[in-house]
């Protein structure tokens, strides 16, 4: 008897949660998401310098670079999560949005350049494999994070948001490209 309370316990929950409707996002969630994927790549950043800083880092370093860009993820996921649970955007809206999307957006392009930087220091190591990973999956990410954003964002706004996006997928592909040469 006890078995068959329990299941009707937890078959009553999944149905529950399996119709339970997301909360709907609004700009300042979203525009605090983006603040916080400018603070992981604050933190990816520093971990670029530190080893090209220090090239006796080497394995480890890679690894600081990989789990950086791993977190990178994980925060542009959470952001797209909540993008496509919000609402379409005012002009109002969409414009604030975007002034705190070119600042993250710069330090990103400028993060991944740097990034280049570190390659030599992995050629024909494992690590280098694990951030070329790493970089594919943040693409990826970033991918559908621009589909989320794009689909909220007012008409005529739309080309200022495909500039930003369009200076970041030439960012990620030449990292990309810089990883990929050995590993294609």
């Amino acid at each position: 008897m006890v078995h068959f309370s329990t299941t009707i316990l937890v078959f009553a929950a999944l149905i529950t949660t399996g119709f339970a409707v997301p909360a709907r996002r609004d700009v300042s969630q979203i525009q605090n998401d983006i603040s916080n994927i400018g603070q992981t790549v604050e933190k990816l950043n520093t971990i670029i310098a530190n080893v090209l800083n220090d090239i006796t880092l080497g394995l480890t370093g890679g690894l600081d670079i990989r789990a950086a860009v791993t977190s990178l993820e994980d925060a542009t996921n959470v952001a797209t999560n909540d993008l496509k649970n919000t609402s379409p955007l005012s002009d109002g809206d969409a414009d604030g949005l975007i002034q705190v999307l070119q600042p993250v957006a710069k330090d990103i392009v400028d993060t991944l350049t740097q990034l280049i930087g570190t390659k030599q220091l992995f050629d024909d190591s494992e690590v280098d494999a694990a951030i070329l990973q790493a970089l594919q999956e943040f693409q990826s990410d970033t991918s559908d994070f621009q589909a989320a954003l794009s689909g909220i964002i007012p008409d005529d706004l739309q080309q200022t948001v495909d500039g930003i996006n369009s200076e970041i997928n030439d960012a990620l592909e030449s990292v990309l490209e810089t990883y990929g040469d050995d590993n294609n």
